[in-house]
């Protein structure tokens, strides 16, 4: 505290192990999760430093508390990832941001940010839905669907096969029949569009 104080007082500051000072002309921005004025009341954070910092305080309320942000946040960390990761942008569904809405975000951005990134990259989804995240975070999100995972691992291997059933369940490591039964039981059509059914 007192080496950054110094520098934003005198505008200056010497290399580790040098003698001569280096100006230096900046603008600071400092963030932080603590509230300072608790922490200087309780001799734990340097006043003087803290009035030097809190120049322009900007609050940056939790995301809980400004839900109408969520729609765009999703928007540019969806689009980020699917461009980092060659992907087509996935749309993003009414019903997927009425589930995130509901969420209490114990997390802030950052859970927002890592709960789009994994559905992208896991799921590469043309459209972000909220079945997506019931199945990836039922905890959080709604109930799980046990038949969830099993569903999109069937239909993934029926699209990777081009629909044949018998490429299709040795991606799968069943039999042909075994696949047959799976596919009546989740409800699978036979000769569906794997990517629709």
């Amino acid at each position: 505290q007192v080496k950054l104080l110094r520098v934003l007082q005198e505008r200056a500051y010497s290399r580790v192990g040098g003698t001569d000072l280096i100006r230096a002309d900046f603008r600071l921005l400092a963030a932080t999760n603590r509230n300072l004025e608790d922490l200087v009341a309780a001799g734990t954070f340097r006043s003087d430093l803290y009035y030097r910092l809190d120049v322009v305080p900007l609050s940056v309320p939790p995301l809980r508390d400004r839900r109408e942000d969520i729609p765009e946040l999703v928007e540019h960390f969806a689009g980020r990832v699917a461009a980092a990761e060659g992907l087509d942008r996935p749309s993003v569904s009414a019903d997927f941001l009425d589930t995130l809405g509901r969420y209490a975000w114990p997390g802030n951005v950052r859970e927002l940010e890592n709960l789009v990134e994994r559905l992208v990259v896991l799921y590469r989804p043309r459209i972000l839905e909220s079945r997506l995240l019931e199945e990836e975070a039922p905890d959080r999100f709604g109930r799980p669907d046990p038949d969830a995972r099993e569903r999109r691992e069937t239909l993934d291997a029926l699209r990777q096969s081009g629909g044949n059933k018998s490429a299709a369940a040795r991606i799968l490591g069943i039999s042909r029949r075994a696949l047959y039964y799976r596919m009546g039981r989740l409800g699978i059509a036979d000769g569906a569009e794997p990517g629709n059914a």
